[in-house]
């Protein structure tokens, strides 16, 4: 009942952004770190002072909150203060720890399409509604500091895969007890001599 979960790390995208821009200066070179990390819902509300994810859970809009403690609810409550978000509303949570570990926790499914192709089969969140955010600082060999924000947006990052249906195409075990037998003693008889017999059980009892 804890739903299902998965866990990515952005310190070393955020890092290699930061090691990219820096300038130690004539001091020389002294250390990069990032922290302060924090998820943003970053598309605007809607005119009931809803954002939503663009995702459905049984029919239902997933709308975006934040809480008090920086995770990121995707819930189907319609409260605009999330004051109606609880545990048997939300579909999904976002969180980020110290170190820039984003978590994705899903506790209910999501609307697929049902045409059974690979696209349908993943959802992503669209660009332009969550961002993770951290900052940079470097210090120099002389203990100088300077820091910087940056900025990721969560779109294509964030997908939840369905759980569809699969059958591997093999070669068939046909059952002996399903023959096609002829008479050579018919054979010569006007039109011939016929057999006919149903594969459709031995290749049903196979998939």
């Amino acid at each position: 009942t804890g739903g299902d979960s998965a866990s990515a790390s952005f310190n070393t995208v955020f890092l290699n952004a930061a090691q990219s821009d820096r300038d130690y200066g004539a001091d020389g070179a002294g250390s990069t770190s990032i922290g302060s990390w924090a998820l943003n819902i970053s598309a605007a509300a809607d005119a009931n002072g809803l954002v939503d994810s663009g995702l459905l859970s049984a029919g239902n809009t997933i709308y975006l909150f934040k809480d008090s403690n920086g995770v990121i609810k995707g819930s189907t409550s319609d409260t605009s203060d999330g004051s109606g978000v609880t545990a048997s509303n939300t579909i999904f949570e976002l969180s980020v720890n110290t170190s820039g570990s984003l978590t994705l926790k899903q506790f209910a499914p999501l609307d697929h399409g049902s045409s059974g192709s690979a696209t349908d089969s993943v959802l992503k969140l669209a660009a332009g509604k969550l961002s993770l955010n951290a900052t940079a600082s470097i210090t120099d060999s002389d203990g100088d500091t300077s820091s910087a924000n940056y900025s990721v947006d969560l779109g294509d990052n964030v997908r939840f895969d369905d759980d569809t249906p699969s059958i591997s195409s093999s070669t068939a075990v046909v059952d002996s007890a399903v023959t096609l037998v002829t008479q050579d003693a018919d054979s010569t008889a006007t039109g011939g001599d016929s057999a006919s017999a149903s594969f459709n059980t031995v290749f049903l009892n196979a998939a």
